[in-house]
């Protein structure tokens, strides 16, 4: 795994993570590259574990531009890691960059600084706007803490996308230095004479001097309490570019009780300040001195605003918090520290007992997340959601629901179909053309943004829709992404073979473009014809969550009258119109058994000739038609109904999810062997197969379930186990998660 993190400056306290980083990677066979504009001597002088190049650079107003960077990305980058908020010109060239070449790309930081505007200007939240782009951008986030994690997953990003890499310091080196300066230095009173400041109070502030520090807050609280402590004074190591202003407040406010001294990196430097003071005063955000002072035994007065380092303290334990709003809280902080021993040394105690983040977590989080994200894979998902309910979008609906925290694959959905529209599929119109186009520029705009690994699709086994799926397919390969097509029919094999010879070698030569197609049952592996040889089909039935309010129902077993029901859609080969003919024979073998049809009716037509029908036959009372229902609707349907019938000889039906609905509430079905439902259906133990358009078996398995409820308990019982065992949602989402991560192997001729 070779990574390249890009930083504007390489800080001191920076590379002694970096180089253990670049020995974790270089263990598991990876390499580090840092690109930097740091024009300081340590970024370059000594010869570090990782590769560090060190690039021309242009300010512009705030922001930085490194010249050369793209191009000193190797091509065999697998990761690009940025720290979030960098003012960098050309970041979106950057990201697409990443995107064409197939690298992935990750933030590294809090990110809480680039978050910090809470102005309500246009141009303020333009900019919110934009970091938030930025973050849903990315592959993924390498974040300091849980309360970051926690934000980005606030602002939109995936939770599945963030890892936690702890910003940390080597607490070894540290508590070394402790050591020593505890041998050289007894107590604290001779470590403040080493300083010159014998008989002083010291609270000591380590970082750089920026305005969102909060040092200026110290400085005007030191002022106040030294008016009634004269002992107490503020210790200011650090440098930035407040250092003159601070100086200068420093001069009027408490020209006594103010040191500001330049920043250090040396640990025995550091030791001695921490040997001398009070407390660590972090006036309003966290950093690693947080880290540092706690591997000193040292409290931490901190502000409440504090960044992810926050999360290593505990209030009154081993530190107080303050409010970063102003410095009278702060003020009190300190005065308690004073006038109270024993609260002082509480919290030295607690701070000896508790440490800070260590770097080696920091590695291991950054290493394990930088792993994860570059195993992280993109799936285009290109298919229909409901609106209108059909079985097709009720699965890829489950898809993205049982796939949304997977930590492995990450689905961006591209809708594909007439949202407004639930019939007519196939049938050549304007309307629908246009749809087709607008399906396939939508398709190639996210294909061409996103360069996912794998594109997904849905297989139409019909002449239009193909084309669409065609297109898809060869845009899809041509920008280089694994093509996973998923058959929700049995109906393909008749309608390639009675294309016309060149559609027939245009739907082959398409096919033999896929790296993977999906099939519901063993019985249809060979469906798609020699282009999709078998060794490429998989099988993954599809799968249904339980009804919510069938869940935990008593099987159906009432000695009452039986309850038949139907469910899809009131096409004519459905058969729903088989079974309404077969009642009036099985109502003279079975007195008061009665019927409920729920579905959407395909034409206006068909549901006055059936309304016709049903009267012609007297069996207005026994017939009641439910209309479409979904929900807790559909639920209660089930809950009432005895058993399911479902007739088809639909030519497209592959695997009807409401047969897996019934057997997922504990109802027996009765259905023709149409697709793979042959497969799902045990005839004679979940229920019964009979033959298409064959009335008297019909009655004679509807007639056997209904004089035994017995029967209907016990084959009620096998069909709830048989969906728990094999046709759940989870199932159905674990099966197709492992053919859209299966390694594929490059293919002769493909690209």
């Amino acid at each position: 795994m070779k990574i390249v993190i890009i930083q504007r400056v390489l800080p001191p306290y920076r590379l002694g993570p970096l180089d253990l980083i670049a020995e974790a990677l270089e263990q598991r066979g990876g390499e580090l590259i840092v690109l930097h504009s740091d024009p300081g001597p340590v970024a370059g002088s000594a010869a570090r574990g990782f590769r560090a190049l060190r690039l021309p650079s242009l300010s512009i107003g705030g922001s930085v531009l490194q010249r050369g960077l793209v191009s000193a990305i190797p091509a065999d980058c697998d990761l690009v890691v940025a720290e979030f908020g960098l003012k960098l010109v050309g970041l979106p060239h950057l990201l697409r960059f990443c995107r064409r070449r197939g690298i992935r790309f990750a933030w590294w930081g809090s990110g809480w600084e680039a978050w910090r505007e809470t102005g309500r200007g246009i141009g303020d939240r333009t900019r919110r706007r934009w970091r938030r782009h930025l973050a849903r951008s990315a592959h993924g986030i390498l974040t300091y803490g849980d309360g970051a994690r926690d934000f980005y997953a606030e602002v939109g990003v995936p939770f599945g996308r963030i890892h936690v890499a702890p910003n940390a310091v080597d607490t070894r080196v540290a508590r070394r230095a402790a050591a020593e300066a505890e041998q050289r230095f007894p107590d604290r009173e001779a470590a403040r004479a080493a300083l010159g400041l014998a008989d002083r109070r010291i609270f000591v502030f380590l970082g750089r001097l920026l305005d969102y520090k909060g040092v200026d807050r110290l400085i005007e609280a030191i002022s106040r309490v030294s008016t009634r402590h004269p002992e107490v004074m503020a210790l200011i190591v650090g440098d930035g570019p407040r250092r003159s202003r601070l100086e200068l407040m420093a001069r009027r406010c408490a020209p006594d009780h103010v040191i500001l001294r330049p920043g250090t990196t040396d640990p025995d430097e550091k030791a001695l300040y921490f040997r001398a003071a009070e407390a660590l005063v972090l006036p309003a955000q966290a950093g690693l001195a947080v880290n540092e002072a706690l591997a000193h035994g040292l409290p931490v007065l901190c502000g409440s605003t504090a960044g992810p380092e926050l999360e290593s303290l505990q209030e009154g334990r081993n530190g107080l918090f303050v409010d970063a709003a102003g410095p009278r809280t702060l003020e009190m902080a300190i005065e308690s520290l004073i006038t109270d021993p024993s609260l002082a040394s509480r919290l030295r105690a607690g701070a000896a007992e508790t440490c800070g983040h260590d770097v080696e977590e920091m590695v291991r989080g950054f290493v394990e997340g930088a792993a994860a994200i570059v195993r992280r894979s993109d799936v285009l998902v290109l298919g229909p959601l409901p609106p209108p309910v059909h079985g097709v979008a009720v699965m890829f609906r489950t898809l993205l629901d049982e796939l949304e925290r997977d930590p492995r694959v990450e689905l961006h959905h591209v809708p594909v179909g007439d949202p407004k529209k639930g019939r007519g599929f196939g049938v050549f119109s304007a309307r629908n053309a246009w749809v087709a186009a607008l399906d396939v520029l939508r398709g190639v705009v996210r294909l061409h943004r996103l360069r996912p690994r794998t594109a997904y699709l849905s297989l139409s086994q019909n002449r239009w829709a193909f084309l669409r799926d065609a297109l898809l397919i060869l845009a899809a390969k041509a920008f280089g992404a694994r093509v996973v097509a998923h058959l929700h029919g049995a109906h393909f094999g008749r309608f390639r073979g009675s294309a016309r010879p060149a559609l027939r070698r245009f739907i082959d030569r398409v096919l033999g473009r896929v790296d993977r197609a999906v099939v519901l049952g063993e019985c249809l592996r060979d469906i798609l014809g020699p282009a999709v040889p078998v060794e490429r089909v998989r099988v993954v039935p599809n799968g249904v969550a339980a009804p919510l309010a069938t869940s935990a129902s008593e099987p159906p077993g009432g000695s009452g009258p039986p309850h038949i029901l139907f469910m899809g859609v009131l096409d004519e080969t459905k058969g729903f119109r088989d079974l309404i003919r077969a009642m009036p024979v099985l109502r003279a073998e079975c007195p008061g058994a009665r019927l409920t049809i729920a579905g959407r009716w395909e034409s206006e037509i068909l549901r006055l000739d059936v309304e016709r029908e049903i009267r012609a036959l007297d069996l207005e009372e026994a017939v009641r038609f439910a209309g479409v229902v979904i929900g807790p609707a559909k639920a209660a349907l089930f809950e009432e109904a005895d058993l399911l019938c479902l007739p088809t000889y639909y030519p497209l039906e592959g695997l009807p999810v409401v047969v897996l609905e019934a057997m997922a509430a504990g109802r027996p079905v009765v259905a023709t062997p149409r697709g793979a439902i042959a497969e799902v259906v045990r005839d004679g133990e979940s229920g019964f197969l009979v033959p298409e358009r064959n009335g008297p078996a019909l009655v004679t398995a509807l007639a056997t379930l209904a004089r035994d409820p017995g029967l209907r308990r016990a084959m009620g019982e096998r069909a709830r186990e048989l969906h728990r065992r094999h046709y759940t949602a989870a199932r159905f989402a674990e099966l197709l998660a492992e053919v859209l991560l299966e390694p594929i192997e490059t293919r002769k001729g493909a690209s």
